[in-house]
């Protein structure tokens, strides 16, 4: 029997959802855009069957990739678990067999020999979707990726971009560039657990390798993001670390150091990693997701939110001294201009308000300068709107808010261009909304410009859980009916 009276989600709207669905035509309230011809994929994790554990993390869970196909005004929705080897194991044995955070020392007997041996099959594939010359897969960076059908999303297996991966791991954040059409991509943990070598790949358009840099971190970190310029790689290294003591402990993967030094480690896409410069960071300096960047003659500009604290207490402090660790941390979105002849780099806050680490740009400008991100947003001290994407310009300061609506909960936005030449910021902001009074989720279409709704597409029941999503027109997915 399966139970989940002990879970971490015993009941309600985030309750897990263990099933796949299909909705050939769903309910649409207001109108479409008809210059929408894609999909927007979401990737999340969902509990199949109850943890090992009962102080495993969320970031545990079985990936469940969903989708709302856009076209001609219609929408369609399929959601599926994707079938990793761990998924695989745990049907056939009938409950939970992996224990907690990529920690394979924790493992049930009967697997544990081969999870040990090949860590990257204990990977669920819960983090965030990627499509790729003309493939679509389900990240996670525990693992190489997994392949999936983009139309059924049947899992293929994993992928190793023609056996040139020759890291056990590859991140959750690839970089396109939209100026060459490649995609920059790392493995951290590169040749095993524990271990601090980080692979770097450029991928031309057709898959093929086109270059690849090796280097060592100043200690095994919690590497979830990086940025690209036109010119450079920008690696954080912060508070979160992991050690095989702690794995052998029974331990989380990570653990919350913030007495460690950070570094921005800065080097050129076309060297060979030699010229890989480390910039002294602040103790407790975090920054788990990015934002963009741009190089230009002897400096390097980039924007991140940085956060003031732990942003996951689950994985808590490793010094008793350090255990009360306080409210969990918030974010704000800054901008670090590194000086690239010296050893220095300043820094300077965009917005006042705390936002979400969620931050995007129109993906058309990666690597360049930009105006305008978007992010997850609610006002300080209103509370009656619901949650709410913001619009705001990182060169004047101004913003604009769209709010869901009382009670509802925004996910990750992304931002669709309303043409390919269309100007930056014109086109419409999508994710989706959960609804907790109705008791289901709903993709939501904004106008970008003028930040009102115009569309939404209604689920009849509450949607899995998100991490990340991302929208991809027809012609990214080629296979896509």
């Amino acid at each position: 029997m399966v139970d989940f009276s002990d879970g971490p989600h015993p009941g309600g709207f985030a309750a897990p959802m263990r099933y796949d669905a299909e909705i050939l035509d769903c309910e649409v309230e207001g109108t479409i855009p008809p210059e929408l011809d894609g999909v927007f994929v979401r990737t999340g994790p969902d509990w199949y069957y109850p943890q090992l554990y009962p102080n495993d993390v969320p970031f545990s869970a079985d990936g469940y990739t969903s989708t709302f196909r856009i076209k001609n005004g219609r929408a369609a929705y399929r959601g599926r678990f994707v079938r990793t080897p761990r998924f695989v194991n745990n049907l056939e044995a009938g409950r939970q067999l992996y224990g907690v955070y990529r920690n394979p020392f924790t493992d049930d007997p009967s697997i544990q020999e081969e999870t040990m041996e090949k860590p990257w099959e204990r990977t669920v594939a819960n983090t965030t979707p990627m499509a790729f010359a003309g493939k679509l897969f389900a990240l996670k960076e525990d693992a190489p990726p997994i392949e999936l059908d983009p139309n059924t999303l049947e899992t293929r297996g994993f992928y190793d971009f023609g056996g040139k991966l020759s890291s056990q791991t590859h991140t959750a954040h690839p970089k396109p560039d939209p100026v060459t059409g490649d995609l920059w991509t790392f493995g951290y943990e590169a040749t095993g657990l524990c271990t601090d070598d980080v692979y770097f790949y450029c991928f031309g358009p057709d898959g093929s390798l086109k270059h690849e840099i090796r280097v060592k971190t100043p200690y095994v970190s919690m590497m979830h993001d990086l940025i690209i310029t036109n010119e450079h790689i920008v690696i954080p290294v912060f508070s979160y670390i992991a050690t095989m003591e702690r794995l052998k402990a029974g331990l989380a993967h990570w653990g919350w150091d913030p007495s460690l030094p950070g570094y921005f480690g800065v080097m050129r896409r076309d060297g060979d990693g030699s010229d890989l410069k480390w910039y002294d960071a602040p103790s407790g300096t975090t920054i788990i997701h990015t934002l963009n960047g741009h190089s230009s003659g002897d400096r390097l500009v980039m924007e991140a939110p940085q956060f003031d604290n732990n942003p996951f207490p689950f994985f808590p402090a490793v010094h008793a001294q350090t255990g009360d660790m306080g409210p969990i941390g918030r974010s704000h979105l800054r901008r670090f201009t590194f000086d690239l002849n010296g050893d220095s780099f300043a820094t300077e806050q965009v917005f006042d308000d705390p936002i979400s680490d969620l931050v995007r740009v129109d993906d058309r400008y990666l690597t360049q300068e930009h105006r305008y991100c978007y992010t997850q947003y609610t006002e300080p001290g209103v509370q009656d709107r619901g949650s709410g994407w913001i619009r705001l310009d990182v060169q004047t300061g101004e913003k604009a808010v769209w709010y869901a609506g009382p009670g509802q909960a925004l996910q990750e936005v992304s931002m669709v261009p309303r043409s390919a030449d269309a100007a930056e910021g014109d086109g419409w902001l999508i994710g989706v909304a959960n609804n907790p009074a109705e008791m289901r989720s709903e993709f939501v279409i904004v106008d970008a410009v003028e930040m009102q709704e115009v569309a939404r597409v209604i689920l009849p029941f509450r949607s899995s859980a998100q991490v990340h999503a991302r929208w991809f027109n027809a012609a990214e997915l080629p296979e896509m009916v």
